[in-house]
């Protein structure tokens, strides 16, 4: 988990350098598979939303660190969804619901005990009205860190190409989030769109 910890670090400093060069290279640069680029451009999305919320330089590494690290659990799973045309079988739905455990479990046998990384990926797929999963928890029992996780998660889902469908316009993609998100959690969307902003660099 160490090399995760300082590429996530790394991903902090390039973000405070030059956040719309990463904003840039989220819209526009996509050299390998998604399963690769997505948790790089998510940590990006989350360093820069956890810099308008004003966290820590420690805070924003965890948080960073999770968002790399969320989808372990699905990793090469991820590309053969993106090429997939047909709807989920049970199999592959219960991989789905059983990826936010799994990455955990991956992450705690290679000796990470960070309490704050592994509740927001076990976390970054519920939601506030307690609908999400693994557990379906309400809003205060999620990490204010997984929400964010969350926001980006869903966000460069929408903004990628997939083979049933293209991608998503980015000021398309906000609508979509402002509409699903909960009046519980207003302080992530509105970093999240700050963050942002109505024209993203890097869109057109």
């Amino acid at each position: 988990y160490r090399p995760v910890s300082q590429l996530a670090s790394r991903i902090h400093e390039l973000s405070v350098r030059s956040p719309d060069c990463c904003l840039g290279a989220v819209h526009l640069y996509y050299p390998h598979s998604y399963s690769l680029m997505h948790p790089v451009y998510s940590a990006v999305m989350c360093a820069l939303t956890a810099q308008v919320l004003k966290y820590d330089r420690e805070r924003i590494v965890s948080l960073c660190s999770a968002a790399l690290t969320a989808n372990l659990g699905m990793y090469k799973f991820q590309d053969e969804l993106n090429q997939q045309k047909e709807p989920l079988d049970d199999k592959q739905k219960e991989k789905i619901s059983q990826h936010p455990q799994r990455s955990t479990q991956m992450l705690q046998a290679t000796g990470l005990d960070n309490r704050e990384w592994l509740d927001m990926v076990i976390q970054h797929h519920e939601r506030d009205d307690c609908s999400g999963y693994p557990f379906g928890v309400n809003s205060d029992a999620i990490h204010p860190g997984s929400k964010i996780i969350s926001l980006a998660d869903s966000y460069l889902a929408m903004i990628s190409d997939r083979a049933y469908r293209g991608a998503v316009q980015p000021s398309v993609a906000l609508k979509k989030i402002y509409k699903l998100a909960n009046k519980d959690n207003p302080t992530s969307f509105l970093a999240f769109l700050k963050t942002l902003g109505v024209f993203p660099p890097g869109t057109f």
